[in-house]
């Protein structure tokens, strides 16, 4: 099978049109979709609207800091993961993916502790 990303967002555009714009998955296809093609803005939009009366899932907060990420928000992009711990309290993902943002800006010791986390879960 092909990585073709434009088509799979034109499929995604597709069934969310025809979902009535309100399937989260679908949302969170175009998301990643959008993230993948370099498409921010669009991105943190249809991410951000899974809010709108649908439980976020672990996926779409981790695109979503991603997103952040890209657009050198990185405390931003923390924020947004510390906010779905308090929904996801015992997903490692979370952890894993902030201990990485705080190696990045050289802070061992949060990250140290974030690892550390993730691996007593």
């Amino acid at each position: 099978m092909e990585h073709n990303i434009k088509k799979c967002l034109e499929l995604a555009v597709y069934a969310t049109e025809a979902n009535g714009y309100a399937d989260p998955w679908w949302k969170l296809a175009l998301g990643k979709c959008y993230y993948h093609l370099g498409i921010w803005q669009e991105g943190e939009r249809q991410l951000l609207s899974l809010s709108a009366g649908h439980n976020h899932s672990v996926t779409a907060f981790l695109y979503l800091s991603k997103i952040y990420e890209k657009q050198d928000n990185v405390q931003r992009a923390v924020a947004v993961l510390e906010e779905a711990k308090k929904t996801h309290a015992f997903e490692p993902k979370l952890d894993i993916a902030i201990g990485r943002i705080y190696d990045q800006l050289n802070d061992l010791d949060r990250s140290h502790e974030c690892y550390k986390r993730a691996l007593s879960m």
